[in-house]
């Protein structure tokens, strides 16, 4: 917001959102030159945010079943999800 990316309205929601579990992590660093580094990084943005495997769709629903791990705040494993026009392949 300091950068007028944002407008203060939609900071205010965003800072009201309960926590989803996701997080950065910037500990690790890829160093001027390192090319190996610069691959692996690569790779690692390009990666699926969602696995296939783990997504069914239900056509009695309409919607998405998504199953991961144990989320240790939400105290599930499955996420259900509409109206994915959005999200195409």
């Amino acid at each position: 917001m300091a950068e007028h990316a944002i407008g203060e309205r939609l900071s205010a929601s965003m800072l009201a959102w309960r926590h989803s579990g996701f997080s950065v992590h910037n500990g690790v660093r890829v160093r001027a030159g390192d090319a190996e580094g610069r691959k692996k990084l690569a790779q690692y943005m390009l990666r699926a945010p969602f696995s296939l495997e783990k997504m069914a769709y239900l056509p009695e629903t309409g919607m998405v079943r998504y199953r991961s791990h144990m989320h240790k705040g939400l105290k599930r494993n499955i996420q259900l999800m509409h109206d994915l026009r959005g999200c195409r392949r």
